[in-house]
């Protein structure tokens, strides 16, 4: 059940802007940045964070 060969052009929108804000320094998976993402700031995406602080 691993998607990470799939993925759209939105999650990689965010993964890599996720990976930018964060400072991402595990293996670039998408699944540990999502990981760390909801640990860093439950419920909360990088896309959002970008859209309130525009």
């Amino acid at each position: 059940m691993n998607r990470s060969h799939y993925w759209t052009a939105d999650q990689k929108a965010k993964w890599a802007s996720a990976e930018r804000q964060e400072g991402c320094k595990l293996p670039r998976t998408h699944e540990n940045c999502t990981l760390i993402l909801k640990v860093a700031r439950p419920g909360k995406t990088a896309s959002d964070k970008a859209k309130r602080n525009k």
